[in-house]
Formats: C-alpha cells, sequence, structure tokens
C-alpha cells in the first residue's frame, strides 16, 4: 500500500467493514449475497472499550478473557450488500440500486435462527432476493435499542445483473472478505492482552498513546555528564510586578507586567546532566459502556439512529420479477462466484 496522499485536516483510519445500523426514517434495502457466513465468540471489554475474540474460541472458559469478562458472546456476522434509494417508495416501485456499499450485520444465536434462518426457508434460498429492512427505535431499562424486521422481496436480487452492478458488488465483497475479520473484533493472546490491560488501568487516554509516550520518554536526548558528581542547574529568577512598576516609573510609559514563570522541577541523574521538565497533566480514561444484547440487534445506539437525507429520485425501469429458481449470473455448476470468493 504504501504512502497515502491525504488532505491537511483530513483523518486518516484504518480500512474496516462498517457495522449495519437501521434507519427509522426510511426502509433499507440489502442483499445477503452469500450462503457463506460466519460466526464467533467475543467478548466485550470494558475497560477497552471494545470487542476481543474469545481466546478460548468457546472450547473452555479457562483463557484469562473469561476469567476477566464472562463468559463470550456467540455472534453471527452476516455480510450485507446494502443499495441505494431513490425517493420515497423504492420498494414497491423498484426505484434502487448503485452505488452499492457492503456492511456487515452482527446478530445473537436466537435472533439469527428467528429472522434470517425462518424467512430463507419461506424464501427457498434467500442469497438469491433483495430484502427489505424496517427499524423501529424502541426503550428497555438498559436504554434505546433497534429492533428489525425483514421482508423478502420477489424475484432475483438487483445486483445480479451480470453487468456493472454485479461488477461492483464483486469488488466490494473481496474487501469485505480482506477486513471483516479485524471490523468485528480484535484478536488478542494473553500477553497482548495483559499489557494492554495494564496501559490502560495506568491512565493513560488509550494504550497506545500511553505507549508512544513511554517511548518518547526514554529516548528522549540529553548529554552525557563529564563529572560523577550530581549538580543541578539553577533557573533563573521570575520577573515581578515591583521590577515592572521600578522600569515604567524611570520610563515614564507603562510596561506590561509580565507573567509569572511557569513553576519547574529539574530532575537529576547520576549519569546524565539534569533535564528540566513539566509534569505531565494525566487524563482518566473514559469507558465506553457495552453493547446490550436485545432482540434483532445486539449493539445499544447513543440516541436514536441517525437520521439521513434520501439521494434525489431518479427516473429508473423496474425489473420485472425473476422465476423463484433463477439462477445468479455468475453462478456455476451451483456454486456461484461469490460463494468461491467466501470458500
Amino acid at each position: 500500500m504504501g504512502l497515502q496522499t491525504i488532505t491537511l485536516g483530513e483523518v486518516p483510519s484504518l480500512p474496516t467493514i462498517e457495522r449495519f445500523k437501521g434507519n427509522e426514517q426510511f426502509e433499507d434495502i440489502v442483499a445477503i449475497p452469500t450462503r457463506k457466513i460466519k460466526s464467533a465468540y467475543v467478548h466485550w471489554v470494558k475497560e477497552f472499550g471494545q470487542f476481543i475474540y474469545c481466546m478460548g474460541e468457546g472450547k473452555n472458559y479457562d483463557c484469562i478473557c473469561c476469567k476477566d469478562n464472562g463468559n463470550p458472546q456467540l455472534r453471527v456476522v452476516i455480510p450485507l450488500l446494502q443499495y441505494t434509494p431513490f425517493g420515497a417508495g423504492a420498494v414497491k416501485t423498484g426505484n434502487y440500486g448503485s452505488p452499492l456499499t457492503v456492511k456487515f450485520l452482527s446478530m445473537t444465536r436466537k435472533d439469527y435462527m428467528d429472522k434470517i434462518v425462518g424467512m430463507d426457508e419461506t424464501s427457498k434460498d434467500i442469497s438469491q432476493r433483495d430484502i427489505v429492512i424496517r427499524t423501529k427505535t424502541k426503550s428497555s431499562p438498559q436504554g434505546s435499542f433497534q429492533e428489525l424486521t425483514f421482508q423478502a422481496i420477489e424475484g432475483e436480487a438487483m445486483w445480479r445483473d451480470g453487468g456493472e452492478m454485479e461488477a461492483e458488488a464483486m469488488e466490494l465483497l473481496r474487501s469485505y472478505v480482506s477486513l471483516i475479520e479485524m471490523s468485528v473484533a480484535t484478536s488478542m493472546d494473553e500477553a497482548r492482552y495483559n499489557e494492554k490491560k495494564k496501559l490502560t488501568l495506568a491512565g493513560g487516554d488509550t494504550p497506545e498513546v500511553g505507549a508512544i509516550a513511554d517511548r518518547r520518554a526514554a529516548q528522549e536526548p540529553s548529554r552525557i555528564r563529564s563529572s560523577a558528581a550530581a549538580s543541578t542547574r539553577a533557573l533563573p529568577p521570575a520577573v515581578d510586578d515591583e521590577f515592572n512598576e521600578m522600569v515604567a516609573e524611570s520610563s515614564g510609559r507603562a510596561t506590561k507586567a509580565l507573567p509569572p514563570a511557569r513553576r519547574q522541577e529539574t530532575v537529576v541523574d547520576a549519569e546524565f546532566e539534569p533535564v528540566t521538565k513539566t509534569p505531565p497533566v494525566r487524563r482518566p480514561v473514559r469507558q465506553a459502556a457495552p453493547p446490550a444484547e436485545v432482540e434483532g440487534y445486539d449493539e445499544l445506539p447513543e440516541g436514536k439512529a441517525e437520521q439521513e437525507a434520501l439521494p434525489p429520485k431518479r427516473e429508473v425501469a423496474r425489473r420485472a420479477p425473476a422465476p423463484a429458481a433463477s439462477a445468479s449470473p455468475s453462478s456455476g455448476g451451483g456454486m456461484t462466484d461469490v460463494d468461491k470468493l467466501f470458500g
């Protein structure tokens, strides 16, 4: 990848796959492009403010992450291709399509069985259909949460057109396959887990910031002393208000008072010359609240879902519904190119 050009003011970040969040303002239209989906055992670590993969992989609970955070949660991770709707009533008119975005849906085992598997059995292979997702924000003792309902749309999925939209989808799905593992949670071994816990509890803003600060302090240059005896370098006296008043009287004009000197301390080392440092100010760590397991969606958003404006309506011809057993243009020998991509 190498160096990337960014605009001054732009904040660089690692590429990740976005987690799907529904929107109450309109119906989300998506497709599940493959029957090859993933599952994982994860922990929400409050001190880290993030999910990590269970070191025991659900086979045992003797690992340190289970001892610290309890038994892991099973999550089913489903890839979604999300369409762009054009105007209101996009589901009824078929007025949706490219550009596409790729996201992942994280579900509990119960929600997966009730909502996805049940729909798949009714619709005869949900990976060949488009799906409409409707969202309602509800309240619980733990806070607000999203309840998602799913409904298959008759006919073949629009992205399976054998043309530009399918090529766009395949490019997005290749990205998904390479990034999904780091997007869902963070992999750690016991040594890294303990190091991060130690740094976080030490009071740094983030473990990364704390580690960088420690390395910089250790590498701070200082000149080797010529004498073995310790010595201290005297700080200049602060200029006080009396001095300013004398200068003002002698010059016949007002003189702006200089600020008092900042308090500093001199560090004396047996091998190095003294280095004057200002005591660091350490800020407390902010801890994120864990998402609660709720029906249809397992993350508690802050307030309601973000309200996104719909793009302007454009006129497109509605595709005729394809037969229920229609195969994808990219299928070969009963296994689609997407299924091969997902392994």
